[in-house]
């Protein structure tokens, strides 16, 4: 049997990419999204840190002085300016890879700010949508609770490692499972839980998040990892 690990830096890095998609409608840039793709790549082994390096330096670059984040705090768009503004921090630090050293922040510094980024995106949003006295703080913390489940579908229970038996990698199983991480199609996470369960699968931790409709799922899940022998 095969134990899951947690806190490697690959899922660290997929973590911060969960957080930013989070906020995608208010990115103002679309290599805002192509720099979560480099850090995606880069977390597999698929990316150099120059190409990271290069849209690192790009997001910073919109996050300091792109057109759509100028305008007054009078302004009316105020609140979605602001929802851009945080959602273009959050990439920024998503992506940065400083070499940490005295006096520098580590990446989990980094992905902390991203975090809070995400959440201070989401929660302007919300007001920008729907311009309600008081909407921002349940908002935000609507939004640590929707953070706080994309970290359970990363890294699951550390307090309950799930063992793995490897008979239950059939050729269906792995089939399902690689399409699901190459094409982000989680809407497929039940079909898999139906193949995992026909290989001979009985844990219920691994069928229930697989099934559980109100489960937001991320690259970096911890059973398409388990499947697919990822850490």
């Amino acid at each position: 049997m095969e134990e899951t690990n947690i806190g490697t830096d690959r899922k660290l890095r997929l973590f911060a990419v969960a957080c930013c998609r989070h906020v995608e409608r208010w990115f103002v840039d679309p290599c805002q999204s192509r720099a979560l793709n480099i850090l995606e790549c880069y977390a597999d082994g698929l990316a150099t840190r120059d190409e990271l390096d290069e849209v690192d330096n790009v997001a910073n670059q919109i996050d300091e002085g792109h057109p759509a984040l100028r305008g007054g705090h009078e302004s009316e768009d105020h609140a979605a300016r602001e929802a851009a503004y945080s959602a273009a921090r959050a990439v920024a630090q998503a992506t940065s890879n400083d070499a940490p050293g005295e006096g520098l922040p580590t990446y989990y510094h980094r992905l902390y700010d991203t975090i809070m980024h995400t959440v201070e995106a989401a929660g302007d949003g919300a007001v920008a949508l729907d311009r309600v006295n008081g909407r921002v703080l349940p908002t935000q913390a609507e939004e640590r609770k929707a953070i706080a489940a994309l970290l359970r579908c990363i890294f699951g229970n550390p307090f309950r490692p799930v063992a793995f038996n490897p008979a239950w990698r059939t050729s269906d199983v792995l089939l399902l499972a690689q399409g699901i991480y190459d094409e982000r199609a989680f809407d497929r996470m039940p079909i898999l839980a139906d193949a995992l369960q026909d290989a001979g699968c009985d844990n219920d931790d691994i069928l229930s998040h697989c099934r559980d409709a109100n489960q937001p799922h991320a690259r970096g899940c911890w059973v398409v990892d388990l499947v697919l022998g990822k850490t």
